[in-house]
């Protein structure tokens, strides 16, 4: 009898999503886009060198991270700052030199060159801080085991109830309102609040649950469909239906797009590719429709000084029955700096006129911030949550984008710009590192190191790391936000003796 020998081998291993040429080829390519533009226009040399230099930093940050699949919150990160201050005017400068203005191409160049060179220090630190935070946080498996899912995703019975508790919470808070108690007041027709009354507050803090429940249904569309039953799909079907029609008339461009970019990301995850596809989709939907749709109503809405939700949800619903109405004349009026936020032109303003050891705030932007997070019933007086304003009336003002005046608008530049303007380039290049270990720990402690792109709120997470532009009195309350949906999730999950 002949025994047949089989040789044991090792499984293949995996090509690591940093290797991918896809990755490479599009790095290479904006960078090109950015080296051309500059060529064209007569660009500086810092400004073709740095763009040459974030290129690289920014793949090195992506190799720093790659230790873990493709795509959670941490990762984000990197891809927003290399975003907003490479990408960004890369594109805008050349979009303005096609639309033959050299000049205003050859300005754009020059003004992000500051802000440039803090990111390519400044990337790094971010992936290094992250990457061992979530090395440290993974070897001792901390993690809030009662976000853990009974399977690998949230079942659709626990989906439902999300969305159940969630509306109820909405709807209480919109009858507490019609009984007369005005807990939480309006303070502009954007949907910015007041909490006047502090378990109102609490009330409306459970309807957090409703955005978890969206994502947690697409990431069960997209992994496991066939574990939903018609009347399940049904269900999800209509709430993500409502959430749309909801974010149509919120005023913000995001909340349109939340539902695809939950999508896209968890495709991302599931594929371990860049849905590069889904990406210029988006951004052909952004840019051509939902971009002039919003800018058209907010302009609308301040020529008619609107300032409660209900006008403002009148006004949207009168520009949807005249889609036809909001356009371009031509392909140069398309707002290509949109999707920039104009974080770079602030950042790199801050960067270029703030010296190394000391910032023009002094600290004030984030003593607003703290301050603005503490309870009304124990601070009366406190300011609201609108550091954004300062930097609207300080710097962007000062750079013609905003004006003086104007208490309403919040300008983005970026936590570690923010930094910049109250303590100097050393405390806002150094807190690259501390932002990257925080966001590392809040994802990593929330649903484990091991499963950060892969767990049903990853891609919620992916979305959120947005809030890093925001300065970091708004973060903290971007955090705050999170634990009455979390403290809901545990009660849930201790009241069944089940995981969601």
């Amino acid at each position: 009898m002949k025994v047949k020998v089989v040789p044991i081998t090792s499984p293949p291993t995996p090509e690591n999503w940093t290797e991918s040429r896809w990755l490479i080829l599009g790095i290479i390519s904006l960078s090109l886009v950015a080296l051309v533009g500059g060529l064209l226009v007569g660009g500086p040399a810092n400004y073709l060198f740095g763009q040459l230099c974030i290129a690289i930093s920014f793949y090195l940050s992506l190799r720093l991270l790659g230790d873990r699949p493709l795509l959670n919150p941490v990762q984000m990160g990197a891809f927003l700052f290399y975003w907003w201050f490479s990408v960004g005017p890369s594109v805008i400068s050349f979009h303005t030199f096609l639309a033959r203005a050299p000049e205003a191409a050859l300005e754009v160049q020059e003004s992000c060159q500051a802000g440039l060179w803090v990111v390519v220090i400044g990337l790094p630190l971010y992936a290094l801080s992250g990457r061992w935070v979530l090395s440290w946080i993974d070897r001792r498996r901390i993690a809030f085991d009662f976000m853990r899912p009974s399977g690998f995703c949230y079942r659709p019975g626990s989906i439902q109830l999300l969305w159940f508790i969630g509306f109820a919470a909405m709807v209480a808070v919109q009858v507490l309102d019609w009984l007369g108690f005005k807990g939480i007041e309006q303070t502009d027709y954007l949907s910015g609040t007041r909490t006047n009354i502090w378990w109102m507050g609490c009330i409306a803090g459970i309807g957090g649950l409703v955005p978890f429940a969206n994502c947690s249904f697409i990431h069960l569309w997209v992994n496991r469909r066939s574990e939903l039953t018609p009347r399940s799909a049904l269900v999800g079907a209509s709430v993500i239906t409502i959430t749309l029609a909801m974010a149509v008339v919120s005023g913000w461009k995001a909340h349109i797009l939340y539902m695809v970019a939950y999508y896209i990301a968890i495709q991302g995850s599931k594929k371990q590719t860049f849905p590069w596809i889904s990406l210029f989709s988006l951004a052909f939907v952004y840019l051509f429709i939902v971009e002039p749709f919003v800018s058209e109503s907010r302009s609308a809405a301040e020529s008619e000084i609107i300032s409660s939700r209900e006008d403002r949800i009148s006004l949207m619903l009168d520009h949807l029955k005249d889609p036809l109405n909001q356009g371009f004349a031509s392909w140069r009026d398309v707002n290509v700096e949109s999707p920039f936020r104009g974080v770079w032109f602030i950042g790199g303003e801050l960067a270029r006129r703030n010296g190394f050891t000391r910032g023009e705030w002094g600290g004030e932007s984030l003593v607003w911030g703290v301050e603005a997070l503490i309870p009304r019933v124990l601070h009366p007086k406190k300011p609201d949550l609108n550091v954004g304003n300062l930097i609207s009336r300080t710097v962007a003002a000062d750079l013609g984008i905003f004006r003086r005046e104007d208490t309403v608008t919040n300008a983005a530049i970026s936590i570690p710009f923010e930094m910049i303007g109250n303590f100097g380039l050393i405390v806002g290049i150094l807190s690259f590192g501390f932002v990257g270990a925080m966001w590392s720990c809040v994802c990593g402690v929330l649903f484990s190191a091991e499963r950060s792109n892969n767990h049903p709120l990853a891609a919620w997470f992916v979305v959120g790391t947005m809030s890093l532009e925001a300065p970091f009195g708004h973060f903290l309350a971007f955090l705050r936000d999170l634990i009455i949906p979390f403290l809901c999730i545990f009660a849930i999950v201790m009241i069944t003796k089940r995981k969601l």
